[in-house]
């Protein structure tokens, strides 16, 4: 793009990196589509996708902002069919940064008990035994906080809790409650919490 004239962008910076919440990643993304956006490229959506991937293995998800799967690098995306509408949600972020090398270093493979678009497709309640984050496992004997994050979200009533990628931040889904509990977490967590 030759033509394009130099720009300055202010990124008002809200979601923490290394909190497994794609905060740098959406960033990035964001700032594309608003490139596209204000300056008229007219690019597709998969254009788009080809440029995040040049930043990022994980740019090119937010793109599109729906419910996808990702496969390889996390870069090949397939469309998915998930309904959380209505669903009350607890984000919990207890001030620690973990890097996605640091993760990834402890993961050992294996093969899901089932497909995840299976497990995706069941209800709520099952994805307990179903939906498992790998790096849970892994980050455990050095940060067990993240553990007891989780088990608080169960104890309160969520149908289902887990890591957000490759962590940080632990989250909780609360299918039947019009608002999600409000938790006494520590002053120096961040908490988010709201419907989908």
């Amino acid at each position: 793009f030759p033509n394009l004239p130099a720009a300055q962008l202010h990124l008002h910076k809200i979601v923490p990196i290394g909190a497994g919440l794609g905060g740098g990643s959406a960033d990035a993304a964001f700032a594309l589509r608003a490139i596209n956006e204000l300056c008229g490229l007219g690019l597709s959506a998969e254009a788009l996708e080809g440029y995040a991937r040049q930043l990022g293995a994980d740019c090119a998800f937010f793109i599109q902002n729906t419910p996808r799967l990702a496969h390889g690098k996390g870069d090949v995306f397939e469309p998915i069919e998930l309904d959380l509408k209505g669903i009350s949600c607890v984000v919990v972020y207890p001030g620690l940064h973990i890097s996605t090398a640091q993760a990834f270093a402890g993961i050992v493979p294996k093969a899901p008990a089932m497909p995840l678009r299976e497990a995706l497709a069941q209800p709520l309640a099952t994805w307990r035994n179903t939906v498992l984050n790998d790096f849970e496992a892994s980050l455990a004997p050095t940060h067990p906080v993240l553990a007891e994050i989780k088990q608080q979200l169960y104890d309160a009533g969520a149908a289902y809790a887990s890591l957000s990628g490759s962590g940080s931040s632990v989250y909780g889904l609360f299918p039947d409650a019009s608002e999600a509990p409000t938790l006494p977490w520590p002053g120096e967590y961040l908490v988010w919490q709201g419907q989908l």
